[in-house]
């Protein structure tokens, strides 16, 4: 046993996993980029049970916790590569599993709530209901498609950690919502470069996605983000201010529908 080996052998590193973290934070590799200013030690990484070898160095402390796990799920991620397939999920597809289909289920709940308890306010018909049920069913249903899977995986997983992409990341996800936002009828979005006009129930559809997120980050309701920021963003997508118009009344009407809601259950 030369003291390579010893060293290895020392620390509970098996020389795959060596190998596998080379690939990962070396050159080219999927956190090389991330942390390419990180020198190499060892040191006890959370979440597999054995001593790595990882790169550690000037990284800030409230960081750290974000560079054990990106580095735990790469190594097994690639480990899983090399033979020949995963085996169970890895800690940012967990997270995007549970994310994606909680904030779905969300939009889907309130699009529930306002057929049973606000259609006649909202004017819908049985017809109507029916429509916005099938499209809240398929709610997002993009972003398990080829196209957006990986990308948003590794969007969610830098931006609940306050992260960047890298900047091959970035142009992979730039790719993915773009699609995104073609396909799913929700998004005015998809109207960038032209102007279009949304039918009332993919407004409506609209402001139980605005809904969701609010649910999501504690905020109760949407109507502060929708007049602060959101407005401002998308006004330009629409055909013309009538359309313009009509969609924010819609939005609002539905806005304080939730809000009159969630006063009622404090």
């Amino acid at each position: 046993m030369n003291d390579y080996e010893k060293v290895l052998k020392e620390h509970g590193v098996t020389q795959e996993t060596v190998d596998c973290m080379m690939t990962t934070l070396g050159k080219g590799g999927p956190l090389g980029d991330r942390y390419k200013h990180i020198i190499p030690v060892f040191s006890k990484i959370e979440g597999i049970g054995i001593t790595n070898k990882v790169w550690l160095g000037c990284l800030p402390l409230e960081q750290l916790t974000a560079f054990k796990n990106d580095v735990a799920q790469a190594i097994q991620e690639e480990r899983n590569r090399r033979r020949g397939g995963a085996m169970t999920l890895n800690k940012s597809e967990e997270y995007y599993f549970t994310r994606t289909f909680g904030h779905i289920q969300r939009v889907q709940d309130n699009a529930l709530y306002l057929i049973i308890y606000h259609s006649e306010e909202l004017s819908l018909s049985v017809e109507d209901c029916q429509m916005l049920s099938e499209n809240v069913l398929q709610h997002d249903s993009s972003k398990f498609s080829a196209k957006q899977f990986r990308a948003y995986i590794d969007f969610s997983w830098a931006k609940k950690d306050g992260l960047s992409l890298t900047d091959e990341q970035q142009i992979k996800f730039q790719k993915a919502w773009e699609n995104h936002y073609k396909v799913e009828n929700h998004h005015p979005e998809r109207f960038k470069g032209n102007c279009g006009k949304m039918s009332d129930i993919e407004i409506i559809e609209m402001a139980c996605d605005l809904q969701a997120m609010a649910q999501e980050f504690g905020h109760g309701n949407f109507l502060g983000y929708f007049e602060g920021s959101w407005c401002e963003d998308q006004s330009k997508y629409f055909y013309d201010d009538f359309d313009w118009e009509r969609t924010k009344n819609i939005i609002r009407k539905i806005g304080n529908i939730f809000k009159t809601k969630v006063l009622k259950m404090q």
